[in-house]
């Protein structure tokens, strides 16, 4: 199902790209205040696509009368002690503030946040906030998820 992955080099692994439904346009203030933050934002057809120099790349898209985010990586679909990875996703969870991870059946991580409500700019800069924290506590978390997630270079 995901066949689009886009390379992350700060964790040395790959997400995909196709993971949101929606989509933005150029003048969508959601746009103009992720550039404003030095991210770079591709409208893509799944919504907008966010990549940052330092930060998780991630798509926003319009869902359920609010602002989707969502980020995956590919995973391992027989990890070896593949309950222990509910475990660690489970401390990483209970440490994130807006953001929820969680392992398809194919065993691919995904993490989502959603805002209801539409874009307002203090809401969204103060979810936005909390997103990149959250992100940042699943960053640190690379090496407890890494035996359960695919490395980049086995990516083709």
């Amino acid at each position: 199902m995901w066949r689009k992955w886009l390379a992350c080099p700060l964790l040395g692994i790959a997400f995909p790209l196709v993971i949101a439904v929606g989509a933005g346009t150029p003048a969508d203030p959601v746009v103009s205040h992720l550039e404003y933050l030095g991210y770079r934002c591709d409208v893509v057809e799944e919504g907008i696509r966010a990549q940052h120099n330092s930060k998780l790349p991630f798509v926003v898209s319009s869902a359920r009368g609010g602002i989707l985010l969502q980020t995956g990586f590919p995973g391992k679909k027989d990890p070896p002690e593949a309950s222990k990875r509910f475990i660690v996703l489970n401390m990483v969870n209970a440490r994130m503030q807006v953001a929820r991870g969680f392992w398809t059946r194919e065993g691919d991580l995904f993490v989502n946040a959603w805002m209801p409500g539409l874009y307002d700019k203090l809401r969204f800069a103060a979810y936005l906030e909390a997103w990149e924290q959250d992100l940042k506590i699943l960053r640190e978390a690379a090496p407890d998820l890494s035996p359960f997630l695919l490395e980049r270079t086995s990516q083709q």
